[in-house]
């Protein structure tokens, strides 16, 4: 990974180079195992266009050129709109608003919540929480590097409270989407939260959860691998869902394991305004 931090003079070879990996990291991810994966088909219907705004250190430009960085916001996003048209959910992303803020120190990725409070102080004005359509606006905070986050486990978190995340720019490209995910009302798979907390219980999680999830909100893993809000190391560009299987086996349940319901839902109710 040594193209990542040489020298301006490899800057154009690298954001090429990312271009072509982000391009077959996609095609990899869309077809490993690509005879034994069954997508659901999808109804032709209008989509909802949902807004990112970015909010990055201007500390990444120490190891990262502007151009790289966009290069990696644009693997992120081709990510999400691949993941969300294989889930048959009527939604897109569209990054409205990238800046640089001198003033994002590392210290924020220890609590999401606080980071907001935090940018929305530097940078001295409101930040949108909707569009001009009412439809909320997902807000991210941008790091350079994931071992600067709480505890150094996680590559990304999710607001608790609001429309915002914090990720790291050298996470894996499903990340961004998988904490949109979150703050749509997906959770991840049950196996995992029971793995990170022995007592983990539904309804108590759900009461947690930022908007309030639905019962048949969660993750899934099958034959092995994992839809995008798991944390498997081998993820299926695609959230759980009953109408989705791998080798067979369903990725998805209507009881527990239907992540493309809720962000259906939570599509349909802007759309339909």
């Amino acid at each position: 990974m040594l193209w990542i931090i040489n020298g301006r003079l490899l800057q154009g070879k690298k954001v090429k180079f990312l271009k072509l990996f982000t391009l077959i990291s996609s095609l990899i991810a869309l077809n490993a195992n690509a005879s034994d994966l069954t997508l659901p088909e999808c109804e032709m219907e209008k989509k909802l266009e949902t807004e990112v705004h970015l909010f990055i250190s201007e500390d990444v430009l120490s190891e990262y050129s502007k151009d790289f960085v966009a290069a990696k916001v644009s693997s992120w996003l081709a990510y999400s709109n691949l993941a969300l048209a294989n889930s048959c959910i009527p939604m897109t992303r569209k990054l409205t608003h990238i800046e640089y803020v001198s003033e994002i120190d590392s210290l924020w990725f220890q609590d999401v919540d606080l980071a907001k409070k935090l940018l929305q102080a530097s940078l001295d004005r409101e930040i949108p929480a909707l569009d001009t359509h009412g439809v909320p606006v997902f807000k991210g905070i941008v790091f350079g590097n994931w071992t600067h986050s709480f505890k150094s486990q996680w590559c990304g978190v999710a607001s608790n409270s609001s429309y915002l995340f914090t990720i790291a720019l050298n996470c894996a490209d499903y990340t961004m989407e998988h904490e949109i995910g979150h703050l749509s009302g997906a959770s991840h798979d049950i196996k995992t939260l029971k793995t990170h907390d022995p007592n983990f219980e539904i309804d108590a999680h759900l009461l947690g959860s930022y908007p309030k999830g639905e019962r048949y909100a969660f993750g899934k893993i099958c034959s092995g691998r994992g839809t995008i809000m798991s944390y498997e190391d081998d993820i299926i560009p695609a959230y759980s869902s009953p109408n989705m299987t791998v080798n067979g086996e369903r990725c998805g349940d209507d009881q527990f394991a239907n992540n493309a319901k809720a962000l259906v839902k939570f599509a349909r109710q802007y759309l339909e305004k």
